[in-house]
């Protein structure tokens, strides 16, 4: 029913760790298009603060400053709740319904700071485009060329040598870089 919605391109959505729904989505035969992150919006945050985690309950306590319901809360094995499927439909209306709320509140406070401290931009015009191709690598991996990294790995190990003599010898000194 929902899959109309999630596949157009000129609705856009919201979602928290789209990584993982957009697997779930994919696997019955969903594409989800034009859709916001918040997990990504905390990683362009990240940089300019002291946030430590993404998941949404970490966010959640830091900037809502409210407990979310956990999974551990509504999948009980000594009641009978040994996965999601088990649990009640009042208990896992309750719980889908504060996901979704937590995380339409989280992408409203965390797009304010990343205005506020200009990083809106790094968002959307970096970080947001990319969460497609992170999808894609996800589901389909990555070819690597084995040889090629280390050829470069072996190079930049000579740049990184020859760039820490040129601080000592800018220094005056030797001493461990990238102690405080």
């Amino acid at each position: 029913a929902l899959k109309p919605i999630l596949e157009d391109p000129d609705k856009p959505k919201l979602l928290h760790n789209a990584g993982y729904d957009t697997a779930i989505y994919e696997r019955h035969g969903i594409d989800v298009t034009n859709y916001h992150d918040s997990m990504f919006m905390s990683y362009a945050l990240s940089a300019a603060s002291d946030v430590r985690g993404h998941g949404m309950d970490h966010l959640a306590a830091k900037y809502l400053h409210h407990r979310t319901m956990k999974y551990d809360d509504v999948v009980i094995p000594r009641l009978g709740h040994n996965d999601f499927a088990d649990v009640g439909l009042p208990e896992a209306t309750r719980y889908s319904a504060e996901d979704t709320a937590v995380t339409l509140m989280l992408a409203k406070v965390l797009q304010k700071y990343l205005i506020d401290r200009n990083l809106w931009d790094v968002y959307a015009d970096i970080d947001r485009p990319m969460l497609p191709t992170l999808h894609r690598m996800k589901m389909r991996g990555v070819r690597v060329d084995v040889p090629k990294l280390r050829q470069l790995s072996a190079e930049w190990q000579d740049d990184l040598k020859d760039a820490e003599q040129d601080v000592y010898r800018q220094a005056g000194k030797v001493f461990k870089i990238g102690s405080a």
